[in-house]
């Protein structure tokens, strides 16, 4: 989706503007998005819910929504409309996405350049003629801001999941010529006879810590998976 990245910034690129965002085709081959905390309870309505597989013991991946098989994003039409009630943030921020900065450890906003939404001609102006930030790129940079706090909120929620050992690896089959056939793998879901066999002080401490609602969306999200097959 991101497919060529740079650095926001107000002297080269002083007369962008953006153009209003009305079709989705940019995500028709996204077949996961990552989610915060906050969108999981209106997100498991339509979507299925699932952990992506961590690749090594200090990566924590944020939860995924699954939206098709590979490379297919079934919630947008052939005319770029997206078709489910709830359009992730992943989606909704594009083309901007914060990346990391060398200065202080911060974020630095960043645009890809190939999207066809950035316009030197037509679109409202992210920077005013003196190179101050609009109206316009303020409130974007708030929304990336508030979701890179609710990603790293919600990757610490999932690290707790993690080492209590109730996620476990699944994978998605279907028939395929009359034979069960892998479709989707590399994630993981929380396995019920784990969450239930853990203690009343550890379920208490995951209340208080908001881990409940996570737990909840995620496994009633997962009768979803069925409109993907």
């Amino acid at each position: 989706m991101f497919k060529n990245t740079e650095v926001l910034d107000s002297n080269k690129h002083q007369t962008l503007k953006l153009k209003p965002i009305d079709n989705f085709s940019f995500a028709r081959q996204q077949s996961f998005a990552p989610i915060s905390y906050t969108e999981m309870i209106i997100a498991a309505r339509e979507y299925a819910i699932v952990f992506p597989k961590a690749i090594n013991d200090t990566s924590n991946p944020l939860p995924v929504v699954l939206l098709g098989l590979t490379n297919t994003n079934q919630f947008v039409d052939e005319q770029g409309r997206w078709t489910g009630r709830y359009i992730p943030a992943h989606f909704r921020r594009y083309p901007f996405i914060l990346g990391s900065s060398e200065q202080n450890n911060s974020f630095a906003v960043m645009i890809d350049t190939d999207s066809e939404y950035l316009s030197n001609e037509q679109g409202e102006p992210l920077f005013d003629s003196n190179g101050k930030q609009t109206e316009t790129l303020t409130k974007i940079t708030g929304f990336l801001g508030l979701f890179q706090q609710e990603a790293a909120l919600t990757m610490d929620l999932v690290r707790i999941l993690r080492a209590s050992g109730v996620l476990v690896e699944q994978q998605i089959q279907r028939q395929i010529n009359g034979e069960n056939q892998t479709v989707i793998n590399g994630f993981e879901a929380i396995d019920q006879a784990k969450l239930n066999a853990i203690g009343d002080d550890l379920f208490l401490q995951w209340r208080k810590q908001g881990l409940l609602p996570l737990i909840y969306a995620h496994l009633s999200s997962l009768d979803n998976i069925r409109q993907l097959l």
